[in-house]
């Protein structure tokens, strides 16, 4: 059984074939709907799901990235501007532990920076 904030779903055999019970939670009189598959309908159906839910995670995988992206070079940039006085650019690692001292993020955001930006962490650019 898989339960979610918004359906369950169960799976029921019977004989020669498998169904899926969707209970909608959000429906007025909890509509369920049953739909029988043969074996080789049920492998169909797995295989397109796995397929789906690659492409959803690689999907989520490029949102996730985009929203670092932004995210942890917006916070570089603030810090920065705020501890490099000089017109060379300061190394991440440096920046976001000076942001770390002043108690500006936590030791965890600084983690996840660290590990975002990889070999770039201790790059100084010109």
């Amino acid at each position: 059984m898989i339960e979610t904030e918004y359906k369950t779903i169960k799976v029921v055999t019977e004989k020669e074939r498998v169904g899926l019970r969707i209970e909608d939670k959000d429906a007025i009189f909890g509509e369920l709907n049953l739909c029988w598959f043969t074996a080789g309908e049920a492998r169909k159906l797995i295989g397109y799901l796995q397929d789906s839910v690659k492409k959803l995670e690689s999907y989520e995988a490029r949102i996730n990235e985009l929203i670092n992206t932004t995210y942890f070079d917006k916070l570089y940039g603030e810090f920065e501007d705020k501890y490099n006085p000089y017109p060379v650019q300061m190394s991440r690692e440096s920046a976001f532990g000076h942001a770390l001292r002043d108690g500006l993020i936590t030791e965890e955001l600084y983690d996840a920076a660290r590990r975002y930006y990889k070999r770039l962490w201790s790059y100084v650019g010109d």
